[in-house]
């Protein structure tokens, strides 16, 4: 550019005008670019961080033990929670200590007297209930043990009346890996006549998930009881 050229330049402001762009396109573009790689920078470590905390939860440092409780009542603004002891004491009527006894076991064991209570129990008078106790045993059995309870069902529906189960005694056998067996004593009357019971010796074989990585959802909780087997004792 001559002097005549840049005189013209500096008198209607073109020059201003092409400096001003030339800094921008030298000066800001770098900051523009520099802001960008930073905002995808910081996008990829939240990804990073998000995956890595996944990952520490699937594979915890600290070791838990998967005792499993419920919540009966509201104390206040408080839960008042409840161990599997107090529901086997409470809801079973059972005499028992767990102080030598698995999670696995503790957990096999309760959902095995929930499972005879309600295979063996029967009320006339609550058609929902059956309902609900239907789909219980159909969820959580074989083929071959949801016709069973299906045919025990039809012979009841002859009877009019409630019938109530008293377990007395209850052992659980597994290798705390994926299945088990339970040896369970029980009663059963009419609830217009409990004086008159009748004992039967009830042995069944589940499959019951690996705790640990149930908590976890790694795999779906799932007790399904495989083969059931009721005799009077």
């Amino acid at each position: 550019m001559n002097n005549e050229e840049l005189r013209l330049s500096l008198k209607n402001g073109d020059f201003f005008k092409h400096s001003l762009h030339r800094y921008i396109e030298e000066k800001l573009s770098i900051c523009r670019e520099i802001v960008i790689v930073g905002i995808i920078l910081t996008f990829l470590f939240i990804i990073l961080v998000v995956l890595c905390s996944g990952l520490f939860n699937v594979f915890p440092i600290v070791k838990e033990i998967p005792i499993t409780l419920y919540h009966d009542s509201l104390e206040g603004d408080v839960y008042a929670i409840k161990d599997l002891d107090y529901s086997m004491r409470f809801d079973y009527g059972l005499d028992i200590n767990d102080s030598e006894l698995s999670p696995y076991n503790a957990v096999a064991r309760y959902l095995s007297a929930q499972y005879v209570t309600i295979f063996e129990g029967y009320n006339n008078y609550n058609i929902d209930n059956n309902k609900e106790n239907n789909l219980y045993i159909e969820n959580n059995s074989s083929y071959a043990v949801y016709q069973n309870y299906l045919e025990k069902q039809k012979n009841f529906s002859q009877y009019d009346g409630i019938l109530k189960t008293k377990i007395n005694k209850i052992f659980i056998f597994s290798d705390e890996k994926s299945s088990g067996k339970a040896n369970i004593n029980l009663s059963v009357y009419d609830i217009q006549n409990p004086k008159n019971m009748t004992n039967y010796s009830i042995n069944l074989n589940f499959i019951l998930s690996n705790l640990n990585l149930s908590l976890k959802s790694i795999i779906p909780f799932e007790f399904i009881v495989v083969n059931y087997r009721s005799a009077k004792a």
